[in-house]
C-alpha cells in the first residue's frame, strides 16, 4: 500500500507542475505500459506480422478448445463454445482425484490472482474482471492438467471424446495463445496430494517428451523416465523440490522449446580428434573465409559427396559436418531425426512466434533450424532422400506435403546469422573442392550401382583386349617374319 501511496503521490506532484489534460496524462502513461520486462515474456496475441499473413494465420487458431482468456468465449455460437463443457467435465474430474476441493483450489487462485494477471499483457485480459479470470483460471488449469494425466499415460480413452477431438484439442494446446502460465499449473499442482504432486509433475515431463518435434526425443522417453525414476529412488527429497518461478518457463509451449534447444556435450574420441586435425591443416581452405552458400538443396549436396545421416540426439543444435577419415572426397551433414506429422506445421509456427515476441530475449534457435531445413529441403525429392538416411520419418502424407509445407513456413524469417555458421562454411568449402567433387561424378557415374560398375569394368576389359589384338598385330607379324 505504501509503494502504492508514493506513486499517486508522485504522479499528483507531477501533474500539478506540469499541468497536463487527462488525455495527455494517458499519452504518457501507456510509455510504462509498454515497456517490455526481459525477466519472463508475457502470454500475448502471435505478431501482426505472422497473422497477417494468410498462408500463416490457419497455424495460430484454435480448432477445438479455447484455453486461457484471449480466445475464451462465453456465446453459444462460437465454434470453441461446445469446448466449454467438455472443459467443465474435465476440470471436475481433476478436482475428483486431486485430494482437494474446488474451494481451496479458487481460494489459492484468487490470492495469487495479480501475479497470475502479470503473465499476460494487459491489452490481453482488460474484457475480464478479476471473478472471470480467477474462474477461467481453474477451470482451464485443472482440465489441462487432467488432459496431460491421461495423455502421458495413454489414458484419452477414459475422456470418452471422439478420437478426432482429441487429436485437434492436442494440436490446440501448444499454440501461442493458448497458453496458460506454467506459474497456475505449478499452483494447481501443489495444492494437490503428495501422492499427486510427484504424479502430475511427471506426466508434464512425459507429454512434452511426446510432443518433441522428433524421432529421437520420443523414442528416449523411456530411457530419461527410467533414470528420473531412478534418481528419486536415491535422492527422494528431489521428487519434491520445486522449481523457483523466476527459474519456471513461462508456459507449456517455452518447455517445449527448452527440450529442443538444449545444448550437446560429447566426449570427442580419437578417430574424431584426428580427422579434426586433418581437416584443420591439411583439406583447409586456402581462400578468404566466409559465411556465404550457394548449395540449394539436399540434392545437390549429394552431388558433392556429402551424405546424410542422424544425429545422436535430438536437439535442433545437434548439426554437424564431418570429412570422412581419410577420404577428403566424401563428407557427412549430421542432422537431428524429425518426425513431420499434423502437428508439425502449428508447433514450429507458433515456437516462431513466440520467439519473436518482443519482451522475449533468445538466439531465435527455432527459427534458425527452420531456415537451415528449408536450404535442405527445395523438392519432394529432397524429402525423400531425408527419408532414406532416417533423419526425417514423414507421418503427414506424401514427400510433396513435406516439402510445401517447410517451404511454407520459413517464408520470411530472420534467423541469426551466426546459426550453424560454421556448417554451412564447412559445406560450402567442401563444394568448392573442384578435386572432390571430379571423384565423387567419378564415382557416381561408374561406382554407384553393380551394373554401372559392371559396365565399366566391361570397357576396361574391353580396352584391354583391343590393346592386346592390336599388340599381336603389329608385333606378331614381325616375329613371324623373322
Amino acid at each position: 500500500m505504501s509503494q502504492k501511496s508514493e506513486v499517486v503521490e508522485h504522479q499528483i506532484s507531477v501533474e500539478d507542475e506540469w499541468n497536463f489534460s487527462k488525455e495527455e496524462e494517458r499519452n504518457l502513461r501507456t510509455l510504462e505500459e509498454d515497456l517490455p520486462d526481459m525477466t519472463k515474456p508475457k502470454i500475448r496475441r502471435v505478431t501482426h506480422i505472422l497473422r497477417n499473413n494468410e498462408s500463416l494465420k490457419r497455424f495460430f487458431e484454435p480448432n477445438f478448445v479455447a484455453i486461457g482468456p484471449l480466445h475464451h468465449s462465453k456465446h453459444p455460437d462460437s465454434r470453441l463454445y461446445k469446448a466449454e463443457k467438455a472443459k467443465l467435465k474435465l476440470a471436475a474430474m481433476f478436482v475428483e482425484g486431486s485430494g482437494t476441493t474446488k474451494e481451496a483450489l479458487y481460494h489459492k487462485i484468487k490470492e495469487e490472482l495479480t501475479s497470475l494477471k502479470a503473465c499476460y499483457g494487459s491489452k490481453e485480459i482488460e474484457t475480464w474482471n478479476d471473478y472471470q479470470l480467477a474462474f477461467i483460471f481453474l477451470v482451464d488449469g485443472c482440465a489441462l492438467l487432467r488432459f496431460i494425466d491421461c495423455a502421458a499415460n495413454d489414458k484419452l480413452t477414459d475422456l470418452v471424446f471422439k478420437t478426432d477431438l482429441l487429436t485437434f484439442a492436442k494440436l490446440d494446446l501448444f499454440l501461442l495463445e493458448n497458453q496458460l502460465p506454467y506459474q497456475l499449473l505449478q499452483l494447481l499442482i501443489s495444492s494437490c496430494s503428495s501422492t499427486r504432486v510427484k504424479e502430475l509433475n511427471k506426466s508434464i515431463e512425459d507429454f512434452i517428451s511426446k510432443n518433441v518435434v522428433s524421432l529421437a526425443g520420443r523414442q528416449k522417453q523411456e530411457q530419461n523416465t527410467t533414470e528420473a525414476q531412478e534418481s528419486q529412488q536415491q535422492n527422494p527429497a528431489s521428487a519434491d523440490f520445486q522449481q523457483p518461478q523466476e527459474q519456471q518457463p513461462a508456459h507449456l509451449l517455452a518447455l517445449l522449446r527448452e527440450k529442443m534447444i538444449f545444448e550437446v556435450k560429447s566426449a570427442e574420441r580419437p578417430a574424431e580428434t584426428f580427422q579434426r586435425f586433418l581437416e584443420a591443416y591439411i583439406f583447409r581452405e586456402r581462400k578468404p573465409r566466409h559465411y556465404g552458400h550457394s548449395f540449394r538443396n539436399i540434392k545437390e549436396l549429394k552431388e558433392r559427396g556429402i551424405r546424410l545421416r542422424m544425429s545422436k540426439t535430438s536437439s535442433i543444435k545437434d548439426v554437424s559436418f564431418s570429412r570422412a577419415i581419410l577420404n577428403f572426397c566424401f563428407a557427412s551433414l549430421n542432422v537431428p531425426p524429425i518426425t513431420v506429422d499434423d502437428s508439425t506445421g502449428p508447433k514450429f509456427m507458433n515456437l516462431i512466434a513466440f520467439e519473436m515476441s518482443y519482451d522475449f530475449e533468445n538466439k531465435f534457435e527455432v527459427t534458425s533450424y527452420i531456415s537451415f531445413l528449408d536450404y535442405l529441403i527445395d523438392r519432394e525429392e529432397d524429402v525423400r532422400e531425408l527419408s532414406d538416411s532416417g533423419v526425417l520419418q514423414n507421418e503427414l502424407g506424401s514427400d510433396k506435403d513435406v516439402a510445401d509445407l517447410f517451404n511454407t513456413i520459413s517464408k520470411n524469417l530472420v534467423p541469426d546469422p551466426e546459426a550453424y555458421s560454421e556448417v554451412k562454411l564447412a559445406i560450402q568449402e567442401h563444394c568448392n573442392c573442384a578435386l572432390a567433387t571430379y571423384v565423387v561424378q567419378l564415382y557416381y557415374t561408374y561406382f554407384s550401382s553393380p551394373w554401372s560398375f559392371l559396365a565399366f569394368v566391361g570397357a576396361i576389359l574391353g580396352l584391354f583386349f583391343q590393346a592386346i589384338q592390336s599388340y599381336y598385330k603389329v608385333y606378331g607379324k614381325e616375329s613371324a617374319t623373322n
